[in-house]
This record gives C-alpha cells, sequence and structure tokens, in this order.
C-alpha cells in the first residue's frame, strides 16, 4: 500500500512451506501488490531442518530456493550451499539468511554471480541487533550490493552499495516493524 515493489519477510516467517502450502493465497498476495516477495520460512521436513528463503514474484512464479549456509545453534540445513541470484525487473536479488551475513563468503558469492542487492531476513534476539546491521555495512561495502536487512521484531536496515545507511528503524523492545524506502 506504501508502494514497495519488493517485499522481505523475515527469518523463519512463516512456519511452512508456501510453495507447498497457501500458496494461491501468496501469489493473489504477490499479483495485487505488484511486488516481489521473498519469503522467509522453517520446518521439519522428513525429519530434517529447512531454514530457506524464497522468492515469489508478482506474476505468481517462485524462484530458486535459499537454504541458510552458515546455521547458528540450528541443526544442518538441508538445502544449504545453493546461492541463487534471481535477476527481475528490479535488478539482480540474492538472498542470505541472518548469520550467514557475518560469512564474507555468503555475500561474495552471490555478488560474484552479478547481485546487485542482498536481502538479508532475519530472526534477531535482545543482544544483536545493535551488531547485526555493522555487517549490512560491511557486506555493501565488500562487493558493492545494497543490502536490505529485515528482522521480525527488532530492527530494519536498508544499505546502499557504499556502505551508507539509507533507512533503519530499531525496536529496542521488539515488536512488529515496518519500512519503506528507496536503495539504489
Amino acid at each position: 500500500g506504501q508502494g514497495a515493489r519488493l517485499v522481505v519477510w523475515p527469518e523463519l516467517g512463516l512456519g511452512f512451506d508456501p510453495q507447498a502450502q497457501h500458496t494461491e493465497e501468496l501469489r493473489t498476495l504477490a499479483a495485487e501488490t505488484g511486488a516481489h516477495i521473498l519469503i522467509g520460512y522453517g520446518l521439519v521436513s522428513e525429519g530434517e531442518w529447512r531454514n530457506e528463503a524464497v522468492m515469489l514474484t508478482p506474476e505468481g512464479e517462485f524462484l530458486d530456493v535459499y537454504g541458510k549456509n552458515y546455521p547458528s545453534g540450528e541443526p544442518h540445513i538441508v538445502s544449504s550451499g545453493v546461492y541463487p541470484v534471481y535477476d527481475t525487473h528490479l535488478g539482480k536479488l540474492a538472498p542470505i539468511i541472518c548469520n550467514d551475513v557475518n560469512y564474507t563468503a555468503a555475500a561474495r558469492i552471490p555478488a560474484a554471480r552479478g547481485a546487485q542487492m542482498l536481502m538479508v531476513p532475519t530472526r534477531m534476539f535482545a543482544g544483536v541487533f545493535k551488531e547485526l546491521p555493522v555487517q549490512a555495512v560491511f557486506r555493501a561495502v565488500e562487493n558493492r550490493v545494497a543490502t536490505v536487512m529485515v528482522d521480525g521484531a527488532y530492527r530494519i536496515t536498508m544499505v546502499d552499495p557504499y556502505g551508507r545507511i539509507l533507512a533503519d528503524q530499531s525496536m529496542p523492545e521488539g515488536g512488529p516493524n515496518t519500512l519503506v524506502a528507496d536503495v539504489p
């Protein structure tokens, strides 16, 4: 409703695979808003842990799944090891999830494949929400890519390819948040 053309949901935002459940409702949402939606979700499937993000286009197409590569206190994530870069009319976008932003390779691999923006869904906790956006700045500068880090409770940070914070909203006590900004 505020004109966003890219929406990034937080890590583990859904507890189900959006390509298997509520798929038509999500496709309708993307079509009605005209937005690309990066959906973070997590679930146990066939006894294996999945902490993933998938891009849904306004046309209703699900693009390649990204599995978190550097778990933090989680079991091995079966879908890790794939670094998709989505070629969209918005530019070349690539997801990494939460703790992945602390590792240079997680950003460097998609940047080497042409990514212009990293989307970083997170699930922060009170002690980390001040530190993690610094890593978003580092990854932006190192790779000359914009970085959008979105947490469901504590913080949203948007950084340009030169490391300048374009928009930042912090909720120190936690709570729902939304931030809309132009990111080159």
